[in-house]
């Protein structure tokens, strides 16, 4: 109930991803309904009722809410709403659901295998890209780990003898092998069991460690989709000790699967390998963008990036009157929560939607012609404090676009990226 007033109630002003400026929060406490109506269709799809509508309304609401303010995005609300797209799409209520008991011509015991291995990609693509995005010299030397640990108030941080720069170490590289490698192992028959339990006890430390909310536990029964289909069976039929009976009877009971038009198939196809290579692409556009993105904040979000970076940062808006050349510095606290504010120090697009919005509102309220200048200062994984945005430039005159901002100082070079020798000094 906290989270859903601070977030949806409270604001003022939302912050918005391209091309979804129109949404905005229901209206007065109509957020509290229709969370319970979320979660109502979440449990709905969870038992198997109305599964194709409540499947559909899932995904509908979670994808409303997670567009509502991007300053509340994080990596594993994106993969929900990607899941549940795919939950849409899959043949999940054939068997054990309410669906399946209410109407007995739905059932089956068998899946098309393409539904399998396309959930097995999705949940593999944000490990590879997570992995992929570790290959940068601060995560390499340890940095952003080592900084976050030492700024970490868990308990067992906090003692003595836990060798901080040694776990850093530890962390940074075992996180990169493990996301580089854990989907092949998992999908490798001899390493399966090991990797399953790898990947068990990575989630556990990682829920410890650090305050990622739910994804750990949502991971570690997703990772179970990577085993063989028939896991479940087989283990219920050791637990009762019936597998040959158990077998003849699900043999006897497991209808064919309809078939399928040739036709069906290719668009079925094709659809699916449109998205995928969307899921490949928009990860990688990065790459043609100049600058450091933990910097520039620019392609940050869709693209599997975490815990690469810790930015500590500044920012003032100074409103300049265009008719007197009186300035005066605005306070965002007076627009924003503490979240708001706390995100828009760090991310340049969030700075120019503020300024917009800042220059709108003294337009509309007060009938000045503002421009709109952000004095911004920020230190990359540890680096000296430098400028994010270009002082000089009205910032609320400036286009929206998907290309990158000129706007947007470019980080200096400094002593911080040379090459080290050894590890950094322990704590």
């Amino acid at each position: 109930e906290d989270n859903i007033r601070h977030f949806y109630i409270e604001p003022k002003f939302h912050f918005s991803f391209y091309g979804f400026e129109c949404l905005q929060p229901l209206p007065g406490q109509a957020m509290y309904p229709f969370f319970v109506l979320l979660g109502l269709c979440a449990v709905a799809v969870g038992l198997g009722l109305f599964y194709r509508t409540s499947s559909i309304l899932l995904c509908l609401g979670l994808t409303y809410v997670f567009l509502l303010d991007r300053v509340n995005y994080v990596n594993h609300d994106y993969l929900f709403c990607l899941i549940a797209l795919f939950m849409v799409f899959m043949p999940a209520p054939r068997a054990v659901s309410l669906d399946a008991r209410r109407r007995p011509a739905i059932r089956s015991d068998r899946a098309p295998a393409l539904t399998l291995w396309l959930l097995r990609a999705q949940l593999g693509i944000p490990y590879f890209f997570g992995g992929l995005a570790k290959l940068e010299s601060d995560w390499l030397r340890a940095i952003p780990m080592r900084i976050m640990l030492e700024n970490s108030s868990h308990p067992l941080l906090s003692m003595s003898w836990f060798p901080t720069n040694a776990a850093a170490w530890f962390i940074s590289y075992f996180g990169l092998i493990f996301d580089l490698a854990v989907v092949p192992l998992l999908l490798w028959k001899l390493t399966r069991p090991y990797a399953l339990a790898l990947a068990i006890l990575f989630h556990l430390t990682n829920a410890w460690l650090f305050d990622i909310e739910m994804f750990p536990w949502f991971m570690i029964p997703a990772t179970l989709v990577f085993l063989p289909p028939e896991w479940p069976r087989k283990l219920l039929a050791r637990l009762r000790s019936r597998q040959a009976s158990s077998a003849a009877r699900g043999a006897a009971s497991t209808p064919s699967l309809p078939p399928v038009s040739d036709i069906r198939k290719k668009w079925t196809a094709a659809l699916f390998t449109l998205y995928l290579a969307v899921q490949v692409l928009v990860p990688m556009r990065y790459w043609v963008y100049p600058g450091n993105p933990n910097w520039t904040w620019e392609c940050q979000r869709f693209n599997w990036r975490m815990m690469l970076h810790v930015k500590e940062s500044s920012v003032q808006f100074v409103a300049l009157d265009r008719s007197t050349g009186r300035t005066w510095v605005v306070e965002p606290r007076l627009f924003l929560t503490s979240t708001q504010a706390h995100f828009l120090a760090k991310d340049p697009d969030l700075m120019h939607q503020f300024a917009v919005f800042l220059a709108r509102g003294l337009r509309e309220s007060q009938g000045i012609d503002v421009e709109i200048h952000v004095r911004s200062r920020a230190s990359l994984n540890g680096r000296p404090p430098q400028p994010l945005i270009d002082p000089k430039v009205d910032l609320a005159s400036e286009p929206r676009a998907l290309g990158p901002a000129s706007w947007i100082v470019p980080l200096e070079a400094s002593a911080h990226d040379a090459p080290t020798d050894g590890a950094p000094a322990e704590r």
